[in-house]
């Protein structure tokens, strides 16, 4: 069961760094999975440009960051279910995206479910 654990948190892990290259241009500076029973949270850490770092010092900016930010992390889903239903034969029933953009972080929540039968 570890090894299958151990495989997941890398597999996610390594989904979520390909979702930040390639859809949004940066590569966070870390990534840490976590799995306990039903649920995974992935926090993303470093992913903000030192210009977008600049633009959070300005409200208005701000807002148009994090809502920017909030459209573009809808994708990272899509290869998230992926890993998941191919390594634990399980899918998303539930997911949240908390963008902390002060912190420089992003914390994406999941519940996961049972695979329905074709």
């Amino acid at each position: 069961m570890n090894e299958i654990m151990d495989r997941l948190r890398q597999r996610l892990r390594e989904a979520t760094y390909a979702f930040f290259e390639s859809h949004l241009r940066c590569t966070p500076h870390e990534v840490e999975v976590l799995r306990e029973q039903g649920f995974v949270v992935i926090r993303v850490r470093g992913f903000l440009t030192k210009a977008e770092s600049e633009l959070l010092k300005q409200p208005q900016e701000a807002k148009l960051l994090t809502d920017y930010y909030h459209s573009m992390l809808e994708g990272v889903y899509v290869p998230l279910d992926e890993v998941i239903r191919e390594i634990e034969h399980r899918v998303l029933v539930e997911k949240q995206a908390v963008l902390e953009v002060e912190q420089e972080q992003c914390v994406f929540l999941l519940t996961l479910g049972t695979k329905p039968e074709a």
